[in-house]
């Protein structure tokens, strides 16, 4: 009985190095399907970067190439007739319908015609063809800006005849305003004094004394 289980034991437990084998086995398995997958996904990447190289890349023809390093109507980046020569082929800036194109030569722009002003930093200067072709502001001469030295004329020396001094007449002085004092008002006449009272005669004899004091007459 003893013989028999341990011969199913043997047959039921696999020996150490199958057992190593198997896991052997699963890590292999494991490492190529990592692999696998860096694989794909480095392949995607690549393609990536590769297709945003194309999209990045300027395609170079007989037609002028158009390279806006700005937006319409700002500031200057470049000057008319710089070289921007690339890919062998010899170029020229030029700005066209507000861009700057770079263009091969042969090809100018129309903002310029030959004979127009140009003139800058008191210079007078004026657009021709250059070699490329290419346009040139071209220097004629210098603005003169000072003002010419006045020429002068010697003249006969003559005698200042002096005009005679008038001495003003003295304004003679206004008349003294008199003023007359108004006249005095008339005094008036004093009252006549009154006639004396009239003296009566004596009498032979004499009159008892009145109570009371005779009227006088009137005046």
């Amino acid at each position: 009985m003893m013989a028999s289980s341990e011969i199913g034991q043997d047959d039921a437990e696999p020996p150490d190095g199958e057992r190593g084998g198997k896991y052997m086995a699963v890590a292999a398995v494991a490492v190529l399907a990592v692999a696998i997958v860096v694989g794909v996904l480095a392949l995607r990447s690549g393609q990536d970067v590769r297709s945003t190289a194309d999209d990045a890349t300027v395609t170079t023809s007989a037609e002028p190439v158009v390279r806006t390093d700005g937006v319409p109507g700002a500031g200057k980046p470049h000057q008319e007739g710089d070289d921007c020569s690339h890919d062998y082929i010899s170029a020229r800036w030029q700005q066209r319908d507000g861009r700057w194109v770079c263009a091969p030569p042969g090809i100018m722009s129309t903002i310029h015609r030959v004979g127009d002003d140009c003139s800058h930093d008191d210079l007078i200067a004026q657009w021709v063809v250059g070699p490329g072709p290419a346009w040139l502001c071209q220097t004629q001469r210098r603005i003169t800006t000072e003002a010419p030295v006045p020429v002068v004329v010697p003249t006969r020396p003559h005698t200042v005849q002096q005009a005679p001094v008038r001495v003003p007449t003295p304004e003679p002085a206004p008349a003294p305003v008199v003023t007359q004092a108004p006249a005095p008002a008339p005094v008036p006449a004093p009252r006549p004094a009154p006639a004396p009272a009239p003296v009566l005669p004596q009498l032979p004899f004499q009159l008892p004394q009145l109570p009371f004091p005779l009227p006088l007459p009137p005046h």
